[in-house]
This record gives structure tokens, sequence and C-alpha cells, in this order.
């Protein structure tokens, strides 16, 4: 959704660390200015953490998941979830991949109090057994973005 307001523009705007002020030759350094991206809320960091550890311990309580990693980041107002989930072979894939998106993913966005702007998750088919004698064959990933 995007609106357009009719405004008289500012006095000056800030640009990276310049302010600009209109008609000014002489523009000085109004130091750092921490971006989105740049700026650390520890209370956030630590609830997302919070989060994305749940997250995993419940993907992992179902029965057909064999592991799960989970992990957000972003800001407040622009959270992202990154997932990568492993199946069991013997699993129906379908209906994992629909539990994980119906009841784990609305389980963060509940725990954040946000919804979810990105979120890539990549499934993939757990090996039965890891093998000690051959090297492990690539597996298939379906990714979710």
């Amino acid at each position: 959704m995007s609106a357009i307001t009719d405004a008289a523009p500012p006095a000056s705007r800030r640009i990276g660390a310049i302010t600009e002020v209109p008609g000014s030759a002489d523009e000085q350094p109004a130091g750092p200015v921490e971006t989105a991206e740049e700026a650390t809320d520890p209370v956030w960091e630590k609830m997302a953490a919070r989060a994305g550890s749940r997250a995993a311990r419940r993907a992992r309580a179902l029965p057909a998941i064999a592991s799960a990693q989970f992990s957000i980041h972003g800001t407040p107002q622009a959270p992202a979830l990154e997932a990568r989930v492993g199946i069991r072979a013997s699993a129906d894939f379908a209906k994992t991949v629909d539990a994980v998106m119906e009841r784990i993913v609305p389980d963060v966005e509940k725990a954040l109090g946000h919804d979810v702007l990105r979120t890539e998750i990549d499934f993939f088919i757990a090996p039965a057994l890891p093998s000690l004698t051959r090297p492990a064959s690539p597996t298939t990933v379906l990714t979710i973005v």
C-alpha cells in the first residue's frame, strides 16, 4: 500500500552521513548514521533467537521431521525467517511441508508479534543413516520463498 501526500519540502534532509540543506554550498558531515540493518536491538535479537529455537524444537517434535534449523533475522518491523528442514524418507513429504507452513510459521509470527515478510525454508529428504564408507549423494531440496 502506498500513499502520496502533498507536503512542503523539508528545510533539510539527511542523506547517509551528510545533512543536505537546500541552497547551502557547504555541506558538512553530520556523523555516522545507522541504518535499520546496522542498528542492533538486543531485545529483538534475543526474542528472534528464542522464537527460532522454539520453532526448531516444535518442528523436530513432529514425527515426520528428522532435523530442523530455524533462524530469524531482519528488524522487528520486517522479520525474515530462514530454515532447513529434513523430512524422513518414510514420511508424506507434502503433508509435512503443509504442517510446517501451517503450524510452525504462524507460531513464529505470533511469537514475534508481526508477520514474517520473507520466508525461505529448504525442505529435503533426510538420509536414513549416515554412510561411513561412501560420500553422501547430493539431496534434492524444495525451497519455499
